[in-house]
């Protein structure tokens, strides 16, 4: 399938993919923003993987991406604090091998209970999504930080 560009026209299939990508970006986020550990777990495919330029080693599969994160979102949750996730500039280029690399940037918001909301981080995300069980899931994902200096291997 050929790459989606600003100036070429979007095939039917190109704009049901794009269609179908952000739409799995609005559940991931939302599930995360909302505390749903295991549904924002579920994004990632069984063997994917999540790094990030904040982080010294790489996170690999779901089995060990899932109480990682509900750890993190219980603390959050704890301390009052609520995050949104705020996905623009999406890029979508299906690939050869069938799998399908995004890149965005994501801005979060955090807001604490009874104060206003403050730019938490500005990211660059960079993912490879594949099918599995004919679903939607990152393959592998890294989340580069702005404020820190860049690691991108995607």
């Amino acid at each position: 399938m050929p790459t989606v560009t600003s100036d070429a026209p979007a095939t039917g299939a190109q704009t049901g993919l794009r269609h179908e990508v952000e739409e799995f970006y609005a559940r991931h986020f939302q599930a995360g923003d909302g505390g749903d550990a295991a549904a924002w777990a579920e994004g990632f495919a069984v063997d994917g993987s999540f790094s990030s330029n904040a982080r010294p080693e790489p996170v690999v599969s779901r089995a060990v991406i899932l109480p990682a994160v509900t750890a993190m979102f219980a603390a959050r949750t704890a301390e009052g604090v609520q995050h949104r996730h705020m996905l623009t500039q999406l890029t979508v280029e299906p690939r050869e091998d069938g799998t399908v690399l995004t890149r965005s940037y994501v801005l979060v918001v955090s807001t604490p209970r009874e104060g206003g909301p403050t730019l938490l981080a500005s990211t660059l995300v960079t993912d490879v999504l594949n099918r599995e069980d004919g679903a939607l899931r990152i393959l592998a994902r890294h989340v580069d930080r702005d404020d820190l200096p860049p690691t991108s291997t995607l």
